[in-house]
Formats: structure tokens, C-alpha cells, sequence
């Protein structure tokens, strides 16, 4: 049970950071289209 608790929360923050960089490549592309 404390390994699986574990296993979510790293999952969650892996999903945490996909979305963080998502968006910085998205706001960058704008950036760079913008130019």
C-alpha cells in the first residue's frame, strides 16, 4: 500500500512536469511564431 501511495504521487508529479514543459514549448512556439 505505502509502495503503490509512492508509485501515484510519482506518477502524478511525472504528469505534473509532461504538462509543465507542454506548456512552456507551446508559449515559446507562440513566442517564436510571433517574431
Amino acid at each position: 500500500t505505502l509502495l503503490n501511495c509512492i508509485r501515484y504521487r510519482y506518477h502524478d508529479k511525472e504528469i505534473f512536469i509532461y504538462l509543465l514543459t507542454y506548456s512552456t514549448i507551446r508559449v515559446l512556439n507562440m513566442v517564436f511564431w510571433t517574431f
